[in-house]
């Protein structure tokens, strides 16, 4: 037989089996990294949009806030009541009575329709979650706080102690999350404050 007609020595296929390996493992650790980092950047997308979606929500039912009698609009500690005329939500639509909180780790938005039989002498609790499901907004919170402006001299949160009641020249909501991240704090202007203080 001669030297052209011999085959591959067995140290010569273990070599090539070895390079074709290295190779194979290279390119499955660099399609393992591009998925997992598509995952990554798919969920913050994910957030943020969602994020986004909130804020725009809020920031328009608070703006639009309704304050026919001094109970429309009451923020306590950790917690914020108010109506506001809202596009179809479930099987209800027009002014209704929102509440933000906190309960565990979820933002929690309930809904109540307005009663219009009730006294505007005699406030009513609104039935919440009765006619409309609750939401949860956001979930992995670790702090709400919820600050107001009654006017332009005070700071925020000033007018503590108790529940204040009418609507402030200007709101805060700031949220925290449990990993450290924390959500750009949504100050509003209420439409209606001057005619509330008018």
């Amino acid at each position: 037989m001669s030297p052209r007609q011999q085959g591959m020595t067995l140290v010569e296929v273990m070599v090539a089996v070895m390079v074709l390996s290295m190779i194979m493992l290279g390119l499955i650790t660099a399609m393992r990294t591009f998925a997992n980092s598509y995952v990554a950047l798919d969920a913050i997308s994910q957030r943020t949009s969602s994020l986004r979606e909130v804020n725009t929500f809020l920031r328009h039912s608070l703006r639009t806030a309704v304050f026919p009698t001094p109970d429309s609009f009451e923020l306590g500690e950790g917690d914020l009541k108010w109506r506001a005329p809202l596009d179809r939500v479930g099987s209800a639509g027009g002014v209704l009575w929102l509440r933000l909180r906190q309960e565990g780790d979820e933002l929690m938005l309930h809904f109540a329709l307005h009663d219009e039989e009730a006294s505007d002498l005699e406030p009513v609790e609104p039935r919440w979650d009765e006619a409309i499901a609750a939401e949860v907004l956001m979930t992995g919170i670790e702090g709400l706080e919820i600050t107001a402006k009654w006017d332009e001299a005070m700071q925020w949160g000033e007018r503590a102690g108790g529940a204040a009641k009418g609507l402030p020249r200007l709101l805060r909501v700031q949220v925290d999350f449990v990993d450290g991240r924390q959500w750009p704090a949504l100050v509003v202007a209420p439409d209606g404050y001057s005619e509330a203080r008018g």
